[in-house]
């Protein structure tokens, strides 16, 4: 999404569900996912997709199950070090 973090490929008008999944990591709440919020749909960040992408490699290529817990706060402290150091 960057440097276009405030666009968001669908209008408030034009969200009908009950869950919106967002593919984009960063940032962690896109302007989809808060439009989505206001109007009180569930919501999943992108970073869950990541995640679920990278639990399934680690097995893949380990034969052993991923240490999700650990790779989770990675993820996360890694996107935020990223976002905190971007200019706004």
């Amino acid at each position: 999404m960057h440097p276009h973090d405030g666009v968001s490929p669908l209008a408030s008008s034009e969200l009908h569900c009950r869950l919106v999944m967002d593919l984009i990591n960063r940032p962690h709440k896109t302007q989809l996912l808060k439009i989505a919020a206001r109007k009180g749909i569930t919501t999943v960040p992108g970073v869950e997709m990541l995640l679920a992408q990278g639990y399934a490699q680690w097995e893949l290529w380990t034969g052993k199950r991923a240490p999700e817990a650990l790779m989770r706060r990675a993820v996360l402290a890694a996107l935020r070090t990223q976002e905190n150091s971007r200019p706004h």
